[in-house]
């Protein structure tokens, strides 16, 4: 199925355009698996990439909560955040 005018239209709507700078060797693996017909676009890769990656945060997190009310981790999340963030010499 072909899309029209109006659907590119909605897209486009709803989408933003993001420059990135991405390594020469990242952009050669993207292409590797656009050019083996697997993704139809660098862009459909890097949005399949990015939610993959989201949804594993998410998961991480909901884990890690589940983790601390089961009185598996000795503190909260957040505070253990706080203290890696402490540690690396962040905000």
């Amino acid at each position: 199925m072909e899309k029209g005018p109006a659907a590119d239209a909605e897209e486009k709507q709803r989408t933003r355009i993001v420059n990135l700078r991405v390594p020469t060797q990242i952009v050669d693996d993207i292409d590797y698996w656009v050019d083996h017909r697997r993704y139809r676009s660098r862009s459909e890769f890097i949005m399949a990439a990015i939610r993959l990656y989201l949804d594993y945060i998410e998961y991480r997190e909901s884990y890690n909560i589940r983790t601390f009310q089961r009185g598996q981790l000795e503190e909260a999340p957040s505070e253990r955040l706080e203290r890696l963030k402490y540690l690396k010499g962040g905000p």
